[in-house]
């Protein structure tokens, strides 16, 4: 599943009777059924709704490599009519076994959208701006998915990277230990 961050923004020009009155959403829809309470005679023309969006989801990225520690313990105790060797373990050199763990790059997707609207068509929507944004830029999604543009944001999450040196650090600790037994085997 995609995490997102879901930006719509809306803007709608106006030409009014006194260009540079600024309305909300609702107060334009407002407008449109009662222009005179806006100081005009008749409805807004040339209304333009602009809306982008910006998403951030994460893809695969190129996978890490590591070696996960192997181990093996050898024991052994002998016994003959006289003598007796007590159990004694020691650690066999074992290759590691090599393994891949999963990265992510971040990938950021921005969508621009604009397209004009008639009073009746705006008053009709039944809904916010954010969500009359939200399905113009999903359709163009579906209709046109080359219009989104796509690039990496340059971060990455790569899941094992600490993992490695804290298994180095614990089979150096286990390697010591093993060399340590084996001197007292000799002896």
């Amino acid at each position: 599943m995609k995490n997102s961050i879901l930006l719509a923004a809306l803007a709608m020009t106006v030409q009014p009777a006194f260009a540079g009155q600024s309305l909300t959403f609702d107060q334009l829809k407002d407008a449109c059924k009662n222009p005179a309470k806006y100081h005009s005679q008749i409805q807004p023309t040339g209304i333009k709704v602009e809306c982008a969006d910006r998403q951030l989801s994460w893809g695969p990225a190129a996978e890490d490599a590591f070696a996960l520690p192997a181990e093996r313990m050898i024991g052994f105790s002998i016994s003959s009519d006289k003598y007796t060797v007590p159990m004694t373990r020691g650690p066999l050199v074992v290759p590691a076994m090599n393994s891949a763990c999963p990265a992510f790059k971040q990938v950021e997707e921005t969508i621009a959208v604009s397209e004009s609207f008639t009073c009746d068509q705006l008053l009709a929507f039944e809904g916010t701006a954010t969500e009359l944004c939200t399905k113009l830029i999903d359709q163009m999604r579906t209709d046109n998915p080359a219009a989104i543009i796509r690039k990496d944001t340059g971060k990455e999450v790569h899941l094992c990277q600490s993992a490695p040196a804290e298994d180095r650090g614990q089979r150096e600790q286990r390697k010591e230990e093993g060399e340590r037994g084996q001197r007292g085997q000799r002896h």
